[in-house]
């Protein structure tokens, strides 16, 4: 009888835990397909290319302008967010001076959903240096960090160098939810070539619109 009962609740134990796992597994099945569907529309996003004009940025290792790169990818990231349904302005078109109370002041104005200021990193101390990181200044927006730097890494084969809360002027002066992103650096000689191409570029563009999508969900 005792050893009857044991087994009742040995396959007791084994049922909820298969049924938990069964739970969380459809769950997140939900969650990606909640967010890959997400319709933006009536969102408004500002993608800020960093640098432009007399301010080119880093410069990589082949002498590309960080400012170039930039440029390029926010309107790749551009075209993915207006695909799902959403108004994109860019605080830059072309390389142009712009000054970073200009920029804020773009997305405080537009009362913009989101703003993201793209860059790309470099150190001349670690030219082995590698991956993406992403910041945010205000408490508010350490959700919306969490949500794209994970999706952009759930999306490229770059490393992970983690979100970090920093008074950058761009986030600390902007009121709208906003985070600055170091999508890889171009002090390494590899990872400058794959920043280039179109593969990654729709890489970062994905895991963006995904992470964004995500925490526009967590906001409803």
């Amino acid at each position: 009888m005792r050893t009857s009962n044991r087994s009742v609740t040995v396959a007791l134990s084994v049922f909820l835990i298969l049924s938990l796992m069964l739970m969380i597994y459809t769950q997140q099945k939900d969650d990606h397909r909640l967010h890959k569907e997400y319709d933006f529309t009536g969102k408004l996003i500002v993608l800020d290319p960093g640098h432009g004009g007399r301010d080119v940025g880093a410069i990589g290792v082949s002498g590309g302008y960080e400012s170039y790169y930039t440029l390029h990818t926010a309107e790749y990231i551009k075209d993915h967010l207006e695909l799902r349904g959403a108004e994109v302005i860019l605080t830059r078109e072309q390389d142009e001076d712009l000054l970073l109370t200009e920029r804020s002041e773009i997305s405080n104005l537009l009362d913009a959903d989101a703003f993201l200021s793209i860059h790309y990193n470099s150190t001349s101390q670690a030219p082995e240096a590698a991956g993406i990181s992403t910041y945010f200044y205000h408490n508010r927006d350490q959700k919306l960090a969490e949500f794209i730097q994970t999706q952009l890494l759930l999306h490229t084969d770059l490393n992970d160098r983690r979100i970090h809360q920093e008074n950058l002027q761009v986030l600390r002066t902007n009121n709208q939810p906003s985070l600055l992103l170091e999508l890889g650096f171009i002090s390494n000689e590899e990872e400058e070539k794959v920043i280039q191409t179109e593969e990654f570029l729709n890489q970062i563009s994905n895991g963006i619109t995904n992470g964004l999508a995500q925490y526009f969900l967590y906001k409803e």
